[in-house]
């Protein structure tokens, strides 16, 4: 086994977006390669949420897998659901309150799937709060995989830096607790082939990397090229674009506005350019549908801006929390009458940051909007 895909699963609210970036960032750090992916419902509380960390120490991996190798559930949803991606031989970690008796058939019992109940509400009861429930079930995968849990515990550190030290303190409590827990268990998966050059690897990618995606890839382009204004008004999944550029904006000189709504984003990039500064705004395909006879007025007054469309899935709004790559000719044929544009698509973290960046050169070398297309996957 050279890679491993892991997925946390359970309710809205419960902190498994946050497990993943934490599990992400801290494989990361320790020399993996590593791909996390979100599936969130639009729920606040409740539904069902999961998220996906696959990595390896062997090999670049560029995008997720289907099928899962262990499921850390924390209601009977995140086993049920995820019954037909389970590889051969993986493993269900799941409460031991949780009853998944009627779920476990005899093709999965061939199939060498190992279902695992532990003490997780005990042990959260123990802890104090549920707020450490996504570090418990870290330090759990940790204690499974045999992951050295240093590195999750420098992110947790650098991301509780400003909650006090007794936040800190807990966190690394219930994560030293999770990595007891899987000690004491039968089941252990086997990693050995993973790890078999993992101080080599790690030696050869020494160097800090950034765990991106493709929001704050295309941010750092438009910062790097030189960009003084922003107008956004938030859809998802373009949202993150505003935030991480507001976040940004005292210390890179950057005037960034949350405006009323898309038509004024757009009219006020177009009068950000006119004016003479590399000005951006970011939409999804629902809000781009109001910015079209701004976009025609760029095209007619042959003003340079840039415009993030972030794809989800159509019609109208759509749904905001599912990916889709459908709105390419929306964009193309934006607005009436004819005018010159570039559309810019790429097609992974890497690209999102080089045409993040290229976007805005092309827009002043041709005094043209130019338009950059990505999705929420």
């Amino acid at each position: 086994m050279t890679t491993l895909n892991i997925l946390i699963g359970g309710p809205a609210g419960s902190g498994i977006e946050s497990a993943g970036q934490i599990l992400g960032q801290a494989l990361n750090r320790s020399g993996a390669s590593v791909v996390v992916t979100n599936e969130i419902m639009s729920q606040i509380r409740g539904g069902h949420n999961f998220n996906k960390v696959r990595f390896s120490y062997e090999e670049n991996v560029f995008a997720h897998e289907w099928d899962v190798d262990i499921v850390m559930a924390l209601d009977r949803m995140s086993v049920s659901e995820h019954l037909d991606e389970i590889k051969d031989g993986g493993l269900f970690v799941f409460d031991e309150g949780i009853n998944v008796d009627d779920l476990i058939s005899d093709d999965l019992k061939t199939r060498g799937i190992e279902f695992l109940p532990i003490k997780l509400e005990a042990t959260i009861k123990e802890l104090g709060s549920d707020i450490y429930k996504n570090v418990l079930m870290i330090g759990i995968i940790l204690g499974l995989t045999g992951i050295d849990p240093i590195f999750v515990e420098k992110v947790i550190k650098d991301k509780f830096g400003n909650k006090g030290a007794e936040i800190i303190e807990n966190n690394l409590k219930a994560l030293k607790k999770g990595v007891e827990m899987a000690g004491r268990q039968r089941f252990q998966i086997s990693m050995k082939d993973a790890f078999t050059n993992k101080d080599a690897h790690t030696q050869k990618n020494s160097s800090v990397k950034m765990l991106l995606n493709g929001n704050d890839a295309v941010c750092l382009g438009a910062v790097k090229s030189g960009c003084k204004f922003v107008a956004e008004y938030p859809m998802t999944p373009s949202s993150s674009v505003l935030h991480t550029m507001a976040s940004w904006a005292k210390s890179h000189g950057i005037v960034v506005k949350h405006a009323e709504d898309e038509i004024a984003a757009m009219n006020m990039i177009v009068g950000a350019g006119f004016a003479g500064a590399r000005a951006m705004t970011a939409t999804s395909g629902g809000g781009f549908a109001l910015m079209t006879e701004a976009c025609g007025m760029a095209g007619c007054s042959e003003t340079p801006c840039v415009v993030v469309e972030a794809m989800r899935a159509g019609p109208s709004t759509g749904l905001p929390t599912k990916t889709e790559q459908g709105d390419l000719r929306q964009v193309l044929h934006a607005s009436q009458g004819e005018y010159p544009r570039l559309v810019m698509v790429p097609g992974d973290v890497k690209e999102c940051f080089e045409m993040g960046f290229s976007a805005f050169n092309y827009a002043e070398k041709y005094q043209i909007p130019v338009f950059v297309l990505t999705d929420k996957y």
